[in-house]
């Protein structure tokens, strides 16, 4: 394919009445300087050397390689004549749904040919084999530009397959592949990607609910803690009026912040439970405090726990992703609220009698945070 660019021949045609064969390239030092700063797992060349209208990408031309295959692609190596304005790290990784972008330089009368491997990363962290493709650049003698892309080879034993076009090379899964994930181990990492790509409409997000039950919530100070300094002892009626909001996680060690659409109409049509996302529960309880002792009111707030799968589909995969615990306020239920006291230590007290909040023979605290999750262990 033969790409005529008006800026490009000028400048070639000029180098060629001068009878000037050397290199033609715009890059300027501080665009390879700026892009050897990228981390190994920048997703993105414009990151690194901006927008490509700008300068530093004007001698050059560039392939994004997208990953919309179950595995991580991960660089491992390049050959060939390394002629770029910009290209991803050694060892850069690609998840699902992410890209890398390959910026090649044009090169006066010369062909610029580089190959790119991959490997192909399991969600489990094992080895599924490994891409290769290979991008072609060149310049002719009137400013033609020639650019091709090819995928040379691939290995996978889990039917990941490559295709590749002048400016695109695209990995995907075999139709109808299903991934399923749990919540241990290198699958975090899989399951970080994939609510990315549901928050941001890439890809089709479903819950599916399983089982419903009803329980309490562990014990959370609410408000402030109240401390004693006087001689006998003392009561305080204190008010407590605090939020708990939902709480989402997979098999209680992942959070998966999931879009709540999904979730809803999934609780609606299963359970005909509403979703609540944060919901406040107040009460008023006296508490007794002894000389030298602090009180505090905590509370335990009634949910509703949902199980189910979380189902993203994405490319021609379908991700399962099992064990996935929603808790949500029980608004219909009732929470326990409960006076509780412990001794001050001996610091608690001598900081006590030098200090202005013991005019009243009261000390109150900072309070705590008013909001607290739900479901948390």
């Amino acid at each position: 394919m033969k790409i005529f660019i008006k800026a490009a021949a000028a400048v070639l045609a000029a180098a060629a009445i001068t009878g000037a064969t050397g290199e033609l390239t715009q890059a300027s030092a501080s665009s390879s300087s700026s892009f050897a700063g990228m981390s190994a797992g920048a997703q993105s060349f414009d990151d690194a050397v901006g927008n490509p209208g700008d300068v530093n990408a004007a001698a050059s031309r560039g392939v994004t390689v997208t990953n919309m295959s179950g595995d991580t692609m991960r660089l491992k190596s390049v050959t060939g004549d390394h002629w770029f304005e910009g290209r991803p790290l050694d060892g850069a990784e690609i998840r699902p749904g992410g890209e890398h972008r390959w910026e090649m330089q044009l090169q006066y009368l010369k062909d610029n040919n580089e190959t790119v491997t991959y490997d192909l990363i399991r969600p489990d962290g094992s080895s599924d084999g490994e891409v290769k493709f290979h991008m072609r650049l060149t310049t002719l003698f009137f400013g033609d530009v020639d650019q091709s892309t090819s995928c040379l080879s691939i290995s996978s034993r889990d039917g990941v397959s490559c295709s590749a076009s002048t400016y695109n090379v695209t990995l995907t899964d075999r139709p109808g592949t299903v991934r399923d994930l749990n919540g241990s181990g290198p699958n975090a990492v899989a399951i970080d990607v994939l609510q990315n790509l549901c928050n941001t409409g890439k890809a089709t997000c479903e819950f599916k609910a399983t089982s419903q039950e009803k329980r309490l919530g562990p014990a959370k100070q609410m408000g402030s803690r109240t401390g004693n300094v006087s001689s006998s002892d003392t009561d305080k009626t204190i008010t407590v009026t605090d939020s708990w909001s939902s709480s989402d996680s997979l098999g209680g060690s992942v959070s998966l912040k999931i879009p709540i659409a999904p979730v809803e109409l999934t609780l609606q049509a299963t359970y005909n439970h509403t979703w609540t996302q944060t919901y406040s529960f107040g009460e008023t309880v006296k508490v007794v405090m002894k000389p030298n002792e602090w009180g505090w009111v905590e509370q335990r707030a009634p949910y509703v726990r949902h199980i189910g799968t979380f189902v993203v589909k994405y490319g021609n995969t379908t991700w399962n992703i099992r064990d996935v615990a929603i808790d949500s306020p029980d608004a219909t239920g009732k929470a326990v609220t409960l006076a509780r006291t412990e001794p001050m230590t001996q610091q608690e007290i001598d900081d006590a009698k030098n200090s202005p909040k013991s005019a009243g023979a009261l000390i109150v605290e900072e309070p705590v945070a008013s909001i607290h999750l739900v479901g948390e262990k």
